[in-house]
């Protein structure tokens, strides 16, 4: 199964793919890859739109995933409603894609990413992105040590996948018994 989330936004989108091999001998083996699409702020707010569905198509036909996922995003009213909008104008880019390209889309609500990444569904950003750094250091043990760790847009991505991936694993397993 292959995954790849988006944790949207104008200037800076995390991504990441999640490869999950099962095999009934051996243990689930787990390939990451992950990054952030940037785009100036100073760029006008179509610019950034293009840049980011560019980079963002290139990332669905790199990994070819089975299914797309997006954080549900939601904007502290003290944040403003350009903010807002602009969150969701970048959500709206992954919805446009995924239907372009015949992908099948999940939406996960934000505390559902933290309580899988973390335990607590009131996670900071910041305790995400340190939880998402920890499981990668144990699943990356004996690698190329030079391979970095992701910033915080990318480790919120990743925690997109991992909880849409612990989530199905449950349901998974509930009905093989």
């Amino acid at each position: 199964m292959k995954l790849l989330s988006f944790d949207p936004g104008t200037v800076n989108m995390g991504w990441a793919a999640l490869d999950i091999y099962i095999t009934k001998k051996n243990p689930t083996r787990y390939t990451w890859d992950y990054g952030t699409i940037q785009t100036p702020s100073g760029w006008k707010i179509q610019s950034r739109l293009w840049r980011l569905y560019v980079e963002a198509q290139r990332l669905v036909v790199v990994h070819d995933p089975t299914m797309i996922l997006v954080e549900e995003v939601y904007t502290k009213p003290s944040k403003g409603f350009k903010t807002g909008a602009t969150v969701a104008m970048a959500k709206a880019l992954v919805y446009l894609l995924a239907g372009q390209l015949q992908k099948p889309i999940d939406v996960l609500q934000s505390s559902t990413v933290k309580k899988w990444a973390v335990g607590s569904g009131r996670a900071s950003k910041e305790q995400v992105a340190k939880g998402m750094k920890d499981l990668l250091l144990v699943h990356r043990q004996g690698e190329d040590p030079f391979w970095e760790l992701p910033d915080q847009d990318g480790a919120d991505a990743m925690a997109v996948c991992w909880a849409w991936w612990n989530r199905y694993d449950e349901e998974r397993k509930a009905v093989e018994k």
